[in-house]
């Protein structure tokens, strides 16, 4: 159950059950005015399960349920919270979510389709990518796609991205000494200047000036098998044809908050939520919301948002490329763009991520087990009575080190 939703500091529910058992008793209120994800009220309820494998080994601890009262400033926070502890019926929230899937899928499936031309995964360092190519009809589904910022070098003033300067793709590892392939000058990775480009914002309906960003790779699946691709023309089509329909399906233009994190992007141009997204990925995360929206049932809903916020992280630029290609992924506690990312398939993502959850909340926590939630500071707490709760369980944020507010406002 920890591992159902990110978040940037979280304590495991067994270490804070370790400090329940020990010091109340079955019946006792504990209050977390810091709850962050709820893994208070988690350790709470899952006290009258002692003995299974969500619990610690405690001993002499007296089994019996800790009621719990949970409050956080940040709504995220305590959203996820919420999704641990409520009802949560697996094959209805499965079957929404191929509902919810396959009506993406229907509209906006074939976005992901790519011509099959690539090379094998492990055959990468034994070709030549631009001669290598299969001879046939077949079309693959793209897993991700790795995009690079295009750079100048400062000696010739020649285009190229940065990618090609500074991957060495038969080590898996990036250049030490950055060599400019047109003047064969040696130039420090600092030195390269960023290009930008003056492009129409169809959300902002107007047109904006952004680092310039350009497909290098595309890594995609025929069957079982994982190849990659250099981008082609079909492939550069979709992404137009992927900006175009942004007009009409696109998220809402929300323009970043005031501060260190929220601004840190934007001197390349990332000045609104929507611009953390590549055009094909933006679409599919506002086609999955509003079908998610539209579903009746509250926990179901609440359910299939909880895996979208869950998703959002991983299927935007915040993912980075590793030149040893293990992993990869957010830059924990920051919003930082890299230079190289790797945007995947949103629905693959999505679904993996609604899989863990569905794991990892089954068994649910029994939503008959008493616990309170609040999104409130934890200086006004004027409506918890006096001599009301027994005990205190708090792990305050992180101060200075992380700017909750800002590294939030991304799900909020």
């Amino acid at each position: 159950i920890y591992n159902a939703h990110s978040y940037h500091t979280k304590v495991p529910h067994k270490a804070i059950m370790r400090y329940i058992l020990h010091y109340t008793e079955p019946g006792d209120v504990v209050f977390d005015g810091f709850c962050g994800t709820g893994m208070t009220g988690v350790a709470g309820a899952l006290c009258e399960e002692l003995g299974t494998q969500r619990t610690p080994h405690v001993s002499h601890a007296v089994q019996g349920q800790r009621f719990t009262i949970l409050s956080d400033l940040s709504p995220i926070a305590t959203f996820i919270a919420s999704n641990l502890l409520r009802p949560f019926a697996r094959s209805s929230f499965l079957s929404a979510l191929e509902k919810v899937c396959g009506d993406v899928e229907n509209d906006f499936g074939h976005l992901y389709r790519t011509q099959h031309t690539g090379w094998r995964v492990r055959d990468r360092k034994h070709v030549e990518h631009k001669a290598y190519e299969h001879r046939g009809e077949k079309w693959g589904s793209v897993e991700f796609t790795l995009y690079s910022d295009v750079v100048r070098c400062p000696e010739c003033s020649s285009e190229i991205t940065y990618y090609e300067v500074a991957v060495d793709e038969q080590n898996d590892a990036l250049r030490k000494d950055i060599r400019c392939p047109q003047c064969n000058a040696v130039v420090p990775e600092t030195k390269w200047e960023p290009v930008y480009s003056t492009v129409f914002d169809p959300i902002l309906n107007r047109t904006i000036r952004q680092l310039r960003i350009e497909p290098v790779l595309i890594n995609y699946t025929v069957g079982s098998t994982r190849y990659e691709k250099l981008p082609d023309a079909h492939d550069k089509a979709l992404s137009e044809e992927a900006a175009q329909l942004l007009r009409s399906v696109g998220l809402p233009p929300i323009a970043l908050i005031p501060g260190r994190e929220t601004q840190r992007n934007a001197p390349i141009g990332i000045t609104h939520l929507h611009h953390f997204f590549t055009p094909r990925e933006h679409l599919f995360i506002a086609a999955l919301l509003r079908r998610i929206l539209d579903i009746g049932d509250i926990d179901i809903r609440f359910a299939l948002l909880f895996a979208l916020t869950a998703t959002l992280p991983y299927a935007s630029r915040l993912r980075r490329f590793r030149a040893d290609r293990k992993g990869g992924g957010p830059l924990s506690g920051t919003l930082y763009v890299s230079s190289l990312v790797t945007p995947p398939h949103v629905i693959k993502t999505f679904k993996r991520n609604a899989a863990t959850i569905a794991d990892c909340l089954t068994p649910p926590v029994d939503p008959r087990r008493g616990h309170i939630i609040s999104t409130q500071s934890a200086g006004h707490l004027a409506n918890i009575p006096s001599n009301s709760v027994d005990y205190i369980f708090t792990d305050p944020p992180f101060g200075h080190n992380f700017d909750y507010s800002e590294l939030n406002f991304f799900w909020e």
